[in-house]
């Protein structure tokens, strides 16, 4: 416990937030707020507390304490900050994407960092995923060659979904109207075609656009033109529409629901290679909890993953390779090339058929030369005729966040051409194709917890 004698320093604490929060508002709204008591009180408690202070900063008994922990836009923590708290909640709105989070140390030789001891001492960025967010400050004592961890704050932040399903409820026999998104106004790829909520023409409801779709044949490609449709009360107001019920689909086929029965005996005698970054790795978890009914383990790996027991019963195998080692120098990263060849050496033995599956992409990284380079690797490990799948490009790094870059909107929008020549080329090079661009950029808020904004799946 903070000591007794530490505790005048909470009324200097508290009282700047204070301040903070009505520092935008205008000159009546500061007298309402009673910006001048609060600034007496918090000029008087700075003259009471200041020797205080000053002697708190030198005492060995503040080291595991934080002086305290701000959030911006500027937001109430539950409950108040208090250094004896460790733990806090915040609640945010859907429209809000990044968090900035600050600390401060209350010894003078200690430092508050972010996310771990090695982290940094310095305001950060969060990108917000949808649901729960977890933001990790550590205090360290800084009189070592190596920090040593004094103490763990642990703020959790819970970003709402765009509509609660406290406040209304899908009732499948009311009569909804079709609307349909093929892409964000905030993000719009395509400059020339039209953005944001848009009825239907061809269903006057929600439930006549499902029997119509009911009776569209199966697409035989991942790269049909689609859009998201969902029910709506009102095309024209997006929270009158009811987003858990939303559903991609393309505009002259359909893709059928495959129960896990069935896709168990289809993946059965199957070896499943995944090359790429972390959202590949997710949608390599996803094939195994569908295969097992369960995720009974997870790994953030950076590296290979072989999954050779135990999965459908033992009738498939699959492994994963990330790819590219960002984190490298340019001159010292493998080539996708070795990065293939590493994953098939632990794969091994392979056969040259559609028994072999490998699915390569990522988010930005992928080009035309690496589906070349793809072909010629393959061809010189006797796996020419295996089949492989090409995962376009995906939402993400349109959030400034510390630790990743930030995409511009030009780039984005070339990139929707670019995606287009990666499915022309993969054709060519009779590779299947997943695309994922559209998909994910038209619902971009939508993404999972990661600073790279990225993430769409669990």
């Amino acid at each position: 416990m903070l000591s007794i004698r530490l505790q005048p320093f909470l009324t200097h604490v508290n009282v700047r937030p204070s301040l903070e929060r009505h520092r935008s508002r205008g000159f009546a709204d500061f007298l309402d707020a009673k910006i001048i008591p609060d600034a007496i009180r918090m000029l008087t408690a700075r003259r009471k507390v200041a020797p205080q202070v000053a002697r708190a900063l030198r005492d060995q008994a503040s080291l595991p304490y934080l002086r305290w922990l701000r959030v911006s836009p500027a937001k109430e923590l539950t409950p108040a900050f208090h250094p004896n708290v460790t733990e806090y909640r915040l609640d945010v709105p859907y429209d809000q994407l990044v968090l900035r989070v600050r600390a401060r140390a209350l010894y003078c030789h200690a430092e508050a960092r972010l996310d771990d001891r090695l982290g940094p001492a310095r305001p950060i960025n969060y990108t917000l995923g949808l649901g729960y967010n977890r933001v990790s400050v550590v205090v360290v004592d800084i009189r070592h060659p190596e920090a040593r961890v004094a103490n763990a704050y642990v703020l959790t932040v819970f970003r709402r979904p765009e509509i609660s399903d406290g406040i209304r409820r899908f009732d499948a026999d009311r009569s909804y109207a079709a609307c349909n998104l093929k892409q964000s106004c905030e993000l719009r790829i395509y400059p020339r075609e039209p953005c944001g909520l848009q009825r239907e023409a061809q269903a006057r409801t929600w439930a006549s656009m499902l029997r119509q779709a009911e009776e569209l044949k199966i697409c035989h490609s991942g790269h049909e033109s689609g859009r998201w449709v969902l029910p709506c009360e009102n095309c024209n107001i997006a929270k009158t529409c009811f987003w858990n019920e939303a559903r991609w689909m393309p505009v002259n086929c359909r893709y059928a629901d495959i129960a896990n029965l069935p896709l168990q005996d289809c993946l059965a005698g199957k070896k499943l290679l995944f090359v790429g970054d972390s959202t590949n790795r997710g949608m390599m978890y996803y094939v195994l909890m569908r295969l097992n009914g369960t995720l009974g383990e997870w790994h953030k790996s950076h590296g290979i993953l072989l999954h050779r027991r135990n999965l459908n019963g033992g009738r498939t195998d699959a492994g994963f390779a990330y790819y590219p080692q960002f984190w490298l120098p340019t001159n010292r990263r493998p080539p996708l090339g070795a990065t293939l060849r590493q994953l098939v050496n632990g794969m091994t033995p392979l056969e040259n058929s559609a028994k072999t599956v490998l699915v390569v992409g990522g988010v930005h990284w992928i080009g035309v030369k690496h589906l070349t380079s793809l072909a010629a690797t393959l061809r010189s490990l006797n796996l020419g005729n295996v089949k492989v799948i090409v995962k376009t490009f995906g939402s993400g790094f349109h959030q400034k966040a510390d630790g990743v870059h930030q995409v511009a909107m030009k780039d984005l929008q070339n990139m929707g051409n670019t995606n287009r020549d990666l499915i022309r080329r993969a054709k060519q090079l009779r590779m299947d194709v997943v695309d994922t661009y559209n998909m994910t950029s038209a619902r971009f808020k939508d993404f999972m917890q990661g600073n790279c904004a990225c993430h769409f799946h669990r």
